[in-house]
């Protein structure tokens, strides 16, 4: 008789552990198919299957929507809004609609009807060999396997701007931000495990970085660490090859929801460069198909100092006003893109031809209103004179190559050339690009400024010869 409960409360649990798993069954079904994929398997924007998916359903790999048309990336499936942790052909065209991606023995390819052509997204396989089968894992990975050779390629390889638990960033694969949380083609930000030990973020202009530009480090420099790496417990350190670390944020430590129902809970670290430029740290709590998301740890506290940093585009500049700031563009441009605002501004006003112009250049124009206040990021100059505001914009009014001028006119790098300041020595060092001169030894160069050049904006620029070396120089006489 008392062996009668027991059994009802063992059915009730085994019919409400089936209900949870038919439930998360039909999810699965819906959004796409479990792996493993076997060579021949596609997925369609159109189709009935749009994404594979972990064995858990966590991860997803395949289409998503974006602005425009759709991406091909990776991204946690149990969240009502996308987060996505990778792209595919991050800076490429929208994907239309009747794309197709397909596993190939010779890869994994995009194939596009529309303007017939094919993209191999797995171009840089670890050994040589033919695809037998492909599977998103539970780590956020996707992962193409040979026949003999077990993994022949992965995405973890090709970070984009995340990198997850269990996942090793190197020297030779940075991190480059979205260009908005809807847009995940590269950014303007970078995150890069430098060579000399330090792992710094940049504000990228075109195609390079400059130490001027960037705004966070780990202040490591001059050790051996080589990498960044987030472990499954939310541990994010740098490390070198003796297995060294140095903790940048522990995750676990963050942490405020407690395993309690049966230790069922999932919990995954992902660390970003987000699209606003800041490096930071969350966690994906998962339970019963649902997930919440914690901010865990950011490297820069006052989002306003980033921004700062290359944040607007091309012919704009930052504005701080109050408790406000965004990007202006320079006077006589205009916004490229007035909803975002951050992609630059363009000329609006047509420059005219310097030749055959008889009339006075100084008639013919005027000043714009001056930028007041502004801070222009160039730190390795240091300023030696400050001309007349009156007389800087007569000078640029009279030349007809100028279109801006700084009151801040005259500089000389402070720190590299200190020395040959102090120690000045007639003739060109090869070991240096410049070298300081008196005016005596400038004007026996130019014979007494005898031979005149031409002029530019500031004065005369007169031809000379350095007695120690015969070299031609052109000196110009302020």
């Amino acid at each position: 008789m008392a062996v009668q409960p027991v059994l009802e409360r063992l059915v009730v649990v085994v019919v409400v552990v089936a209900l949870i798993l038919i439930s998360f069954d039909i999810k699965a079904k819906a959004n796409g198919q479990f792996s493993n994929l076997s060579v021949g398997n596609f997925l369609s924007p159109e189709a009935d299957v749009t994404s594979w998916l972990s064995p858990s359903g966590v991860f997803a790999f395949g289409f998503y929507r974006q602005i425009y048309g759709f991406a091909v990336g990776i991204w946690m499936n149990n969240e009502d809004k996308k987060t996505v942790v990778w792209t595919a052909i991050r800076d490429g065209p929208p994907i239309s609609s009747d794309a197709t991606l397909k596993l190939t023995e010779e890869g994994l390819f995009l194939f596009q009807t529309e303007n017939n052509n094919q993209t191999l997204i797995s171009s840089s396989p670890r050994y040589p060999g033919k695809v037998s089968s492909a599977a998103m894992l539970d780590s956020g990975n996707f992962v193409l396997n040979g026949n003999d050779l077990g993994v022949i390629w992965e995405s973890l390889d090709f970070p984009t701007d995340t990198i997850l638990g269990g996942q090793t960033l190197f020297s030779n694969s940075p991190l480059v931000s979205s260009s908005s949380p809807s847009n995940h083609s590269s950014g303007r930000y970078l995150l890069i495990m430098q060579g000399d030990g330090n792992l710094v973020s940049y504000a990228i202009h075109g195609s390079r970085y400059r130490e001027e530009d960037s705004y966070w480090s780990t202040s490591t420099w001059g050790t051996q660490f080589s990498m960044l790496c987030l472990n499954e417990t939310g541990s994010l350190f740098l490390k070198d090859d003796e297995d060294r670390v140095w903790i940048v944020a522990n995750g676990s430590s963050f942490s405020t929801t407690a395993r309690s129902i049966n230790n069922s809970e999932i919990i995954i670290y992902r660390a970003t460069l987000d699209h606003d430029a800041n490096f930071r740290l969350y966690s994906h709590q998962i339970y019963n198909h649902k997930s919440r998301m914690l901010l865990l740890w950011q490297a820069v506290d006052n989002q306003r100092g980033v921004l700062s940093k290359g944040s607007c585009g091309l012919n704009s500049y930052y504005v701080v006003d109050g408790s406000s700031s965004y990007c202006s563009c320079y006077p006589g441009f205009a916004f490229i893109n007035p909803k975002n605002r951050r992609e630059g501004c363009f000329q609006q006003y047509i420059e005219d031809s310097c030749m055959d112009q008889d009339e006075d250049q100084g008639t013919r124009y005027n000043m714009s209103t001056p930028l007041e206040n502004t801070i222009w990021d160039d730190r390795p100059y240091l300023v030696v004179q400050l001309p007349e505001k009156d007389a800087c914009s007569k000078s640029c009014l009279e030349d007809c190559n100028c279109k801006a001028v700084f009151v801040v006119v005259y500089k000389y790098r402070d720190h590299r050339y200190k020395k040959m300041l102090e120690n000045a020595i007639l003739g060109l060092d090869e070991d240096f690009g410049l070298q300081s001169f008196s005016y005596d030894e400038l004007e026996k160069a130019t014979d007494g400024f005898k031979e005149e050049l031409g002029r530019s904006t500031f004065g005369a620029v007169y031809k000379g010869t350095l007695s120690r070396n015969r070299r031609a120089i052109a000196v110009k006489r302020l």
